[in-house]
């Protein structure tokens, strides 16, 4: 019976965390997914044997303690027709030097806004320019198949909603942010002279890679598809939070504490407001307490992905209020089985007095 009980619990334990990991694939997949803003890519919206210009970036490291999302930046080349599913392993993919001799010399955080100057040279397309043009690259694509480019981005809270806030509502926390790409032609800013100039169009931006214990989804907007945008940017929005795997490890961890707590709670009660003698007599309910003093915060540091800093909301909810209650209980549990020896050894001292004095009177 108990070893059943035990394979059913690991089979349990098995399929949630399978559940979960699917979970992640499923969200890691749609990153992958070629998109034009937001959406899937329309009918006609790559002709045959067209080069689309997208951005592939590569996760290496997230810091939820200064909010940076740290991601490395290549181009990915794709020869039309794209898939109609988005999806990059069926989408053609061909070499940057097809694109052109000339780097492409990527900026962020800035916008691009029609050139007035050079549109006088050309009818059939707007040409852009950088509104700030003395703005410095952050890097270069499109001279191998090799480069790439390194950016910290920096991450805030989605909502003021208590849960939602970085860390301190973990594990239920979200971290989103935004980050800008503006390419250009760095051949025509040479020969003319007229720095951010000839702004190249950005198709729209995939994400690979993963992060232990975090879910990365990203939403791209290319300003440069939208007829009624008065630029020609990249904007890809990103939204980091906890897996599923990690929120149920802290709620099976805050719901054991609490469980533990309330035991020692109702012994102690029962033991101090009952008087039941046969529980303070004993020193297993005192050891149980002192175990759970030090236990129950030390579970804290193997929670994945918990905050360096004490003070999220699972402290205040669940560690805290854990280590006080237990306190107070060993405290007091201390506190009335030193009492309770104290008067074992007066009424020990009174018996002895008693039978020395019948003793004389024999």
């Amino acid at each position: 019976m108990y070893g059943l009980s035990g394979i059913i619990l690991i089979a349990v334990w098995l399929g949630i965390a399978t559940m979960f990991a699917m979970t992640l694939e499923k969200a890691e997949t749609g990153n992958r997914r070629l998109s034009s803003n937001g959406t899937a890519l329309p009918d006609g919206f790559s002709p045959e044997n067209s080069i689309f210009f997208f951005v592939s970036g590569q996760i290496s490291k997230f810091d939820p303690s200064s909010r940076t999302l740290s991601v490395g930046w290549s181009a990915l080349m794709l020869q039309g027709p794209l898939p109609a599913d988005g999806s990059t392993e069926n989408a053609k993919q061909v070499s940057v030097e097809t694109y052109g001799d000339d780097p492409i010399a990527i900026f962020r955080d800035t916008v691009a806004r029609p050139d007035v100057e050079a549109a006088a040279n050309f009818t059939s397309f707007t040409p852009f320019r950088l509104r700030a043009p003395l703005l410095k690259p952050i890097g270069y694509l499109g001279i191998s198949d090799f480069d790439q480019i390194s950016t910290d981005i920096g991450l805030g809270q989605q909502t003021t909603q208590i849960t939602s806030q970085p860390e301190f509502g973990y594990p239920f926390d979200i971290f989103t942010g935004n980050l800008t790409l503006v390419a250009a032609n760095n051949g025509t800013i040479s020969r003319t002279g007229r720095p951010g100039s000839d702004v190249v169009r950005l198709e729209g931006a995939v994400l690979t890679d993963a992060i232990l214990n975090f879910k990365v989804r990203t939403s791209t907007y290319a300003t440069c598809l939208d007829p009624l945008a008065p630029g020609c940017e990249l904007v890809i929005t990103f939204w980091v939070e906890r897996t599923g795997l990690v929120k149920f490890c802290v709620f099976v961890v805050f719901f054991v504490n609490w469980i533990i707590t309330i035991a020692i709670f109702l012994i102690t009660g029962e033991a101090l407001l009952l008087n039941r003698a046969n529980i303070l007599e004993g020193t297993d309910i005192l050891a149980i307490c002192f175990t759970a003093l030090f236990a129950l915060p030390s579970v804290r540091s193997l929670l994945p992905g918990v905050p360096v800093y004490y003070g999220c909301l699972l402290d205040i909810l669940g560690i805290l209020p854990n280590v006080i209650i237990v306190t107070l209980c060993t405290t007091f549990f201390t506190n009335s089985r030193l009492r309770m020896r104290r008067r074992q050894a007066a009424e020990a001292a009174r018996v002895a007095a008693a039978e020395a004095e019948a003793a004389k009177a024999a």
